[in-house]
């Protein structure tokens, strides 16, 4: 009598097809045009005399709105690190980092998580509130 042997390539269990269980990253997104994921900014003062550029930053995150933080909380405590560590989680692609030195302020910005940074030195600027007050 002949003397069968089942061969692994013939017994192999059909396995079952994969479905996607999660739905696109960006289904739930409106882009606008159809454009990319809209840019999101934390807006905020850095340095030994970061005072000088407070209503400077201020400003800055006024017109930035909706697409940045409004109310960023900052400390001394916090280091920059802090900050890329959060972005992430929360989508924001650039950081717009203000800061003052005893001859100049200078805005920083940077594209997160590792860059570029551009810094320009502001030479001169005009606060909202001399603007609206007219003088």
């Amino acid at each position: 009598a002949a003397h069968v042997v089942a061969r692994p390539s013939d017994m192999a269990k059909t396995r079952r097809k994969k479905r996607r269980t999660h739905l696109d990253q960006n289904a739930g997104r409106e882009a606008p045009s159809g454009k990319g994921d809209i840019p999101k900014s934390f807006v905020m003062k850095r340095g030994k005399m970061s005072e000088l550029v407070k209503e400077l930053t201020d400003d800055v995150r006024h017109v930035m709105e909706p697409h940045t933080a409004k109310n960023l909380k900052e400390s001394k405590g916090n280091k920059l690190k802090d900050f890329v560590q959060v972005s992430g989680p929360l989508g924001v692609s650039h950081f717009v980092i203000l800061s003052a030195t005893e001859n100049s302020k200078y805005v920083k910005i940077a594209k997160t998580p590792r860059g570029p940074t551009l810094t320009f030195k502001v030479n001169k600027y005009t606060l909202a509130r001399e603007v609206a007050g007219g003088g």
